[in-house]
Formats: C-alpha cells, structure tokens, sequence
C-alpha cells in the first residue's frame, strides 16, 4: 500500500528529531554556563548527539546533517567556521568505523567511549584553534568543555533514548 504524503511527512519529521535537538543543543551550548571559578565554556552538546545516534541509528544522522550541526556551532560559538564540522565528521566517522562492538556494550562503556571521543574531540579543537590564532590557546576552557561534555552525556542519553523509543523507532 503506498504511503499517503501526511505519511511520508511523519516518517521525515520522526527522523529528522535527531538533527533538530543537535540545533537546539548547539544554541543551548553557547548560552552562559556560570560555573564558579571556572573560565567561560561552551560545552559540546552537539559531539553528544552525534556520538549517541551514530552509535545506536546511523541512518538518522548521515554526514551532510553532522557538518551542518558543526557549521551551525561554529557560527554561534565564534569559532572558526568549519572547525566543529570538521571535529564532528571526524567523530562521526571514527564511531561509525567501532560501532559494530560498542553499540552492544554497557551503557558505562559507551560512556566510556564517548570520554575518549571527547578528548580527542576537545585536544583537536584546541590545536587548531593554536594553529588558527597563531598562539597556544589556554587549555583550561576546553579541559573545563570536556569534563562538563563527559558529565552530561549520562542525562543527555536517557533523553536521546527515550526519543529514540518514543519518536524515532516508530519511523
């Protein structure tokens, strides 16, 4: 039977839920983090979601939606445009390649993974922001980026599940 346009358009939009909460979480990232003592931050919200449904549905974000949702961050954090889209690519393309045994693993390995994502996510940036500035940036933002990234990857899972159960899976 073939599907009617209002059915097509559900399926698009139930799949397309991935892509929207990483724009919304890219904005959420670039409003001030007051943390005490702590340099300002902007965490990467975004790498969460690309890590998180590269790992469990690889299909509902492909390449062309992780450099848009990079681009979108680097024109709302002030980076240099193509930096984050670079890093996502790259982080996309490095769970995609370990997806296979991760995605079966532990939710604590997952975490897991998704700290050394982070690292390396996070050392990447700030090296070619150096190389971009021509000046060893501070590392402190980007070890504070990373450890509130890895600290709130656990809630940001459980309500990537729960929409991945609710309105993705169905699509």
């Amino acid at each position: 039977m073939p599907q009617t346009i209002w059915q097509k358009l559900d399926r698009w939009m139930r799949l397309s839920t991935p892509f929207v909460l990483g724009l919304m979480l890219a904005i959420v990232a670039v409003l001030p983090w007051p943390l005490p003592g702590a340099p300002p931050v902007t965490p990467a919200l975004p790498l969460a979601v690309v890590y998180y449904w590269t790992l469990q549905r690889d299909d509902v974000l492909p390449p062309p939606a992780v450099f848009l949702l990079g681009l979108t961050q680097d024109m709302l954090g002030g980076a240099p445009v193509g930096l984050n889209a670079l890093v996502l690519l790259l982080a996309s393309a490095l769970v995609q390649m370990r997806r296979g045994p991760l995605a079966r693993q532990p939710f604590i390995v997952t975490w897991w993974g998704y700290a050394v994502l982070a690292a390396l996510a996070e050392t990447t940036l700030w090296a070619f922001g150096s190389l971009y500035f021509f000046v060893p940036l501070a590392p402190q933002p980007f070890v504070v980026q990373y450890l509130l990234g890895v600290c709130l990857y656990p809630p940001l899972s459980l309500l990537f599940a729960g929409l991945q159960h609710v309105v993705v899976g169905r699509a």
